[in-house]
């Protein structure tokens, strides 16, 4: 910036009008909205009666060639005149109002990591796709021991997409990943043991969580996806499996039929035999580390 001022072969500097501090307040203010204006709706203006040095004598509504030159390809614009741009900024407001809620009405999901405010809902698009492998071999062992004395479920007739959809969210940037089988949008946050902790508390949650770091109690129960559910009964001091399976038939809760945890709690409550003692559970597939 010194230099340029000393040689006074560039704009805003041709002059003899000393425009230094106008000029570093530009060129600053560039360089900290380079990224801040990487958003469809975000727009900055710059206003400066000096267009003579801002601008120039032919055209008064747009920065110098040598400034643009320096600043890029940032959507910051020059103003001469403070009155346009409070007209103007009525014209942006409804610009970005427009923006946002089209953005809202065709997003595919809502960002997970975003705060949402009275004002904006973050969200984004799932615009591209992440190759998987088939990783069914890793759990399907058809040497495996048959654990309880119902029929078996056959994983074979579990569907296995080899993509994935994934997208980011057009405020924060985060990641969103769809899972293919369940649906659920996930993102990569802190999950530690910790972490749960504090969101037990938080939550008020009033039952166990068990850590199953090496997978033993997951395998000896047979769970396949998340969520499996199991319900058990305690008889003569050893606990059996009464159920085990899906919660209910459908994950879109407006067209459930057929409510298996809930049946089975009311038939061990009543004392009576449950009807449907398994189902098929289907969600994210649990991979077992060999």
């Amino acid at each position: 910036m010194t230099d340029l001022r000393l040689a006074k072969s560039t704009a805003p500097f041709t002059t003899n009008k000393d425009n230094f501090l106008d000029a570093l307040i530009l060129y600053s203010s560039a360089e900290y909205l380079k990224d801040k204006l990487s958003l469809d709706f975000a727009r900055a203006i710059f206003v400066s009666n000096n267009y003579l040095e801002f601008a120039t004598k032919d055209n008064d509504k747009e920065f110098h060639p040598d400034i643009l030159n320096i600043i890029g390809e940032t959507d910051l614009t020059y103003n001469r005149h403070l009155k346009n741009v409070v007209s103007l900024s009525e014209d942006l407001i409804a610009e970005m109002d427009y923006f946002l809620n089209y953005k809202i009405e065709n997003y595919d999901f809502y960002c997970q990591s975003c705060e949402e405010n009275q004002y904006y809902s973050p969200g984004g698009n799932f615009d591209s796709q992440i190759r998987v492998s088939d990783d069914r071999d890793e759990f399907d062992d058809p040497n495996q021991l048959k654990l309880f004395e119902f029929d078996e479920i056959n994983v074979k007739n579990f569907p296995h997409l080899k993509f994935v959809n994934k997208g980011k969210c057009f405020f924060c940037g985060e990641t969103h990943i769809c899972c293919p089988e369940c649906s659920n949008v996930m993102i990569d946050p802190d999950d530690s043991r910790e972490d749960m902790k504090t969101v037990a508390n938080e939550k008020g949650f009033n039952f166990e969580y068990l850590h199953d770091a090496d997978q033993k109690i997951s395998f000896a129960y047979g769970a396949i996806v998340n969520t499996h559910t199991v319900i058990l009964v305690k008889e003569k001091g050893v606990y059996k499996i009464a159920y085990i399976g899906a919660i209910d038939d459908n994950r879109d809760e407006t067209k459930i039929t057929t409510k298996y945890v809930e049946t089975a709690i009311a038939s061990i409550l009543a004392k009576e035999e449950i009807k449907t003692k398994t189902s098929i559970a289907k969600g994210c597939t649990i991979t077992y580390r060999k």
